[in-house]
């Protein structure tokens, strides 16, 4: 439950991130803006969970082989289709995301989470 409950709080910063973030889309015409834009939010979003699962890994609570995939692959889950429904107008579905979110952390915490029965 410790690990679900601080994959969860991880997301919520994440998810208030991704909201700012929707509101400036960089032009694709121009790399160097794209790239500035991955690195000033989505790429420190990533490093931060990927170091926090690499806490959790040392402190045997989780087992990774590889930390940022992981890192990666549960951002995608909780994102979803919801993510580029709302790219493309349509509307958001807060009770859809908690409950895709929510689906997310249950299935990571079952393929990654160390059993407390070990």
């Amino acid at each position: 439950r410790k690990v679900e409950q601080r994959l969860g709080r991880h997301h919520e910063v994440a998810r208030r991130h991704d909201r700012r973030a929707d509101r400036y889309r960089p032009a694709p015409a121009d790399p160097a803006i794209g790239a500035a834009f991955l690195e000033a939010g989505p790429r420190q979003m990533l490093r931060a969970f990927t170091a926090l699962l690499r806490s959790l890994n040392a402190a045997g609570e989780i087992a990774v082989a590889d930390p940022e995939l992981a890192a990666e692959q549960f951002v995608a889950m909780c994102k979803g289709l919801g993510d580029l429904e709302r790219r493309f107008g349509c509307a958001n579905d807060p009770e859809r995301n908690a409950r895709r979110i929510s689906a997310a952390v249950d299935t990571f915490c079952r393929a990654f989470a160390v059993s407390s029965a070990d």
